[in-house]
């Protein structure tokens, strides 16, 4: 009697369709096609710095962001052969406009794994027209790349506000500006630093009108370095 031929359980591929995009909104986009004789279960993307944003950082460099991984769609559950994109929103990330390595995992019910080769693409960031958000995008990211860095960054924000006038620069821009210096050069562990690097704005359109960019900016103050909590029975305005 024969034995039965059982047949194998390879595992899955996932390949990349095309080069990470921007899309009109802004977004990171991720565009891949996947195949598994039994149906893949999950799929995610891995991204690191490349070598060029690496080269940013100095030896003994303390990053204080992370590059989370990216789960990807697809057309449906266990999809045996299919195409995908997935996109998300990085232009609030410490390390927007940088570029990244990407690689593509796929899974099988059996625990079977496939990977992408590497493929490299550059986060999307928003653009700023006036010098003082740019400065701020520019310190927060060297900040997020090492912490080894705050004192350098304290130097550029005091630097920043010795010629408020020259800036046109409004007083709570400018307060805001103190304010993050001083809450920086008294930080004295990584955890103090890290609200610095959040950078929430209102708009997220990869442009502003003069009207969203003060928006923007003021919002960028408001949370670079926020106050801390009133101590008990103390009154604050």
């Amino acid at each position: 009697m024969e034995s039965p031929v059982v047949a194998l359980d390879r595992a899955p591929t996932i390949t990349f369709e095309r080069e990470p995009q921007t899309d009109r909104r802004n977004q990171f986009v991720l565009s891949y096609k996947v195949e598994d004789d039994y149906g893949v279960k999950d799929a995610e993307a891995a991204l690191s710095l490349a070598p060029s944003a690496l080269a940013l950082q100095r030896e003994g460099a303390r990053p204080l962001a992370e590059l989370p991984a990216i789960p990807l769609t697809m057309s449906q559950a266990r999809t045996r052969s299919g195409s995908g994109q997935t996109s998300r929103d990085f232009a609030e990330h410490p390390f927007a406009g940088l570029q990244v390595a990407v690689k593509l995992r796929a899974v099988d019910d059996a625990g079977n794994e496939g990977f992408s080769e590497t493929v490299y693409g550059r986060l999307p960031q928003r653009t700023f027209s006036k010098p003082i958000p740019r400065a701020l995008v520019e310190q927060r990211q060297i900040l997020a790349l090492d912490a080894n860095a705050a004192p350098r960054v304290a130097r550029a924000l005091e630097a920043l506000t010795t010629a408020p006038d020259r800036f046109g620069m409004e007083p709570p821009v400018y307060l805001g500006l103190r304010t993050a210096y001083f809450r920086l050069v008294r930080a004295r562990d990584d955890a103090a630093m890290l609200p610095a690097l959040r950078a929430q704005c209102a708009e997220r359109a990869p442009r502003f009108t003069p009207e969203h960019e003060r928006a923007a900016l003021l919002n960028l103050l408001a949370e670079l370095l926020p106050l801390p909590a009133p101590a008990p029975g103390e009154h604050r305005p």
